[in-house]
């Protein structure tokens, strides 16, 4: 019986045929892995932006809160300035009442604590103190009980800064104290009857002040 040789390779050429079609698989398996590493490079290249992006955006907005309160960060930092219970802002430190009172109760209050109704000095002072308070409205020392329409701060001290709400003050049924409008009403202030009941702001810069 004759077989038809001339079809059977030999086994140096099945040999030689597997062996270039494993080089082959190789080569797609390498080429396919290169492929899929730079997709992966670059999905992590977008992720990795996107993270520095909102990160830098988040910096941006706790630059943006600092630079409106240039002395807040001693708030965190001074703990030990003042007594427990005040906090230090700037050069004085601060007690936010956690009740109502009249102007005359808190302002006797303050007293009992060897400080006075707070006295604002410039806005960033002003815009702090009522943060403290949410935005409510507040009590500070200033008042013309004394003489109509000669506004003076409760410690005496001489501060012209003002911050009145548009057509204030107006003396409308005997106010003679003055409270702040909260952040609602731009942080500006109006005069009151002493009567009411706010919040209210003591401040010092010398008794309540711990020696380092």
């Amino acid at each position: 019986m004759k077989i038809e040789t001339k079809y059977l390779k030999s086994d140096e050429e099945n040999a030689k045929a597997y062996k270039e079609g494993s080089a082959g698989r190789y080569k797609q398996t390498k080429k396919t892995t290169y492929q899929k590493k730079n997709k992966i490079k670059k999905i992590n290249k977008k992720v990795n932006k996107r993270t520095a992006t909102k990160k830098k955006n988040q910096l941006h907005v706790k630059t943006n809160q600092l630079n409106d309160f240039p002395s807040n960060w001693c708030i965190f930092l001074c703990t030990d300035i003042c007594q427990p219970g005040w906090t230090y802002f700037g050069v004085y430190c601060y007690f936010t009442s956690p009740a109502c009172a009249s102007w005359l109760t808190a302002e006797s209050n303050c007293s009992a604590m060897n400080s006075d109704l707070v006295t604002i000095h410039n806005q960033e002072e002003n815009v702090f103190i009522q943060h403290r308070h949410d935005g409510d409205k507040s009590w500070i020392g200033l008042n013309d009980r004394n003489v109509e329409g000669s506004f003076v701060w409760t410690n005496k001290e001489i501060s012209s800064f003002r911050f009145w709400a548009p057509k204030q003050p107006n003396d409308w049924n005997n106010e003679d104290c003055v409270h702040t409008l909260g952040a609602k009403h731009g942080y500006t202030w109006n005069d009151v009857p002493c009567n009411n009941c706010f919040n209210f702001t003591c401040f010092t810069g010398d008794d309540s002040i711990v020696d380092l």
